[in-house]
């Protein structure tokens, strides 16, 4: 275990436990920096159906998808299904 000095430590850096700073601090432990685990979402069994959209349509459907899943909301097969069913719900599907 080697112990640092002279080292400034940013505890502001993104994925880095409280813990793990204040051990490196003291030389306790090492200094690898884990990132924090992010819940996993269930499996759903999806199957795939090609569609015919327009263009204009396609775009703005993928510019939601990747805005949401930046933003860490829905996927887009999530964003599809929640298309589709408002779809059958207007049709009393």
């Amino acid at each position: 275990m080697v112990k640092h000095t002279n080292f400034s430590f940013d505890d502001s850096l993104p994925d880095v436990e409280k813990s793990q700073v204040e051990n490196f601090k003291k030389g306790t432990t090492d200094t690898t920096v884990r990132p924090i685990k992010k819940e996993v979402k269930e499996k759903v069994d999806r199957s795939v159906k090609g569609l015919r959209i327009k263009k204009d349509l396609q775009k703005a459907f993928d510019k939601l998808a990747f805005n949401e899943k930046q933003s860490g909301g829905k996927t887009g097969p999530e964003l599809a299904d929640e298309a589709i069913e408002l779809l059958l719900k207007e049709y009393n599907q």
